[in-house]
């Protein structure tokens, strides 16, 4: 069964509306998601109750002891990653990467809270 964390479908994120017709902003804490090489594997990473998105390494910011990754996509990241972990990855800028988060790590909220 697939829950409102499932985003693979079509790389984007849906959720129904609140009881009061209010629309709704899924979040995920950067330091949720791990990264791995598009290239380094052949099947899409994951599994039950794992949310994997295709995305493209943009940009990477060193903040000493992590590093904070943006990611390109249809459904753009950020991910913060300790220093040893993105080591491990051998990734560069321009990559094609999978991202992935468990479902539970979604937290959503009333999408009026984005304007603010």
């Amino acid at each position: 069964s697939r829950g409102l964390g499932d985003v693979y479908k079509r790389q984007q994120l849906t959720a129904s509306a609140t009881a009061g017709g209010e629309g709704l902003l899924a979040s995920v804490r950067p330091e949720e998601i791990s990264i791995q090489s598009a290239a380094a594997t052949t099947q899409v990473p994951g599994g039950e109750g794992v949310n994997t998105i295709a995305c493209r390494l943009e940009r990477i910011a060193d903040r000493g002891r992590y590093v904070r990754l943006s990611l390109s996509g249809e459904l753009p990241l950020v991910v913060t990653l300790t220093q040893q972990a993105f080591a491990a990855t051998a990734a560069a800028e321009g990559d094609e990467l999978w991202a992935t988060f468990p479902a539970a790590a979604v937290h959503l909220l009333p999408a009026s809270l984005s304007a603010s």
